[in-house]
């Protein structure tokens, strides 16, 4: 994408911060520097509506740019969820074959928020479960703050005494802080799905600040 376009992006976004009960959001432009998609996680002190008819009137005065409302989705949480942060937890998972990949697609639940994210892994690769992870930061991106950053460093599934544990470890960069994250979870039935819960096991801990920006 064009530079500029990602910088518009980031100003609609400051635009938005600093509307009365929103927390963090998420603007995403297209090539053509129109709105795609807007992701907003807000406190639940005023209706979605009203909340909706504030963004729609911030973005007008303060930029002249308008939107389809169908491309805004508002994530809401209570003022006791804010003390003790919301979690994003995984809704399901797809994998579809195709010639010589697996396209694996994960979708992602934030309060009344989906954001779902796609990655690929050849047949041959033994697991697929860093492709899993893959497809869970591509989702993950559509939340946080353009401030963050989050890359996979490694993910094994090990075994322990009689259970196997899929273990994940995650770079984290918020603004000029890099922090390094591990997850764990236990493997049931797929480990594919063990290691996306791993990995929110280990965003989930730095949730709050991955949604500041």
């Amino acid at each position: 994408m064009d530079r500029r376009y990602e910088d518009r992006g980031r100003l609609y976004e400051e635009t938005l911060k600093k509307i009365r009960d929103i927390i963090g959001c998420k603007v995403v432009v297209n090539s053509q520097g129109e709105i795609e998609e807007i992701h907003i996680l807000a406190q639940d002190m005023r209706p979605p509506k009203r909340l909706l008819r504030d963004v729609e009137s911030a973005l007008m005065a303060g930029h002249g740019v308008s939107f389809d409302r169908r491309k805004v989705s508002i994530a809401q949480v209570s003022q006791e969820k804010i003390t003790s942060p919301a979690r994003v937890r995984l809704g399901k998972t797809e994998m579809i074959a195709e010639d010589k990949v697996y396209r694996i697609k994960v979708t992602l639940v934030l309060g009344s928020n989906e954001v779902t994210g796609e990655a690929w892994e050849e047949k041959s690769e033994p697991g697929g479960i860093k492709a899993a992870i893959r497809a869970c930061l591509e989702a993950l991106n559509l939340l946080i703050s353009r401030e963050a950053r989050i890359s996979p460093v490694d993910a094994h599934v090990v075994r322990m005494k009689d259970r196997d544990i899929a273990l994940v470890a995650l770079s984290c960069t918020i603004g000029r802080e890099e922090h390094f994250l591990t997850g764990s979870c236990p493997v049931g039935t797929d480990e594919r799905e063990a290691a996306i819960r791993a990995t929110l096991d280990a965003i989930n801990r730095k949730l709050p600040l991955l949604l500041k920006g």
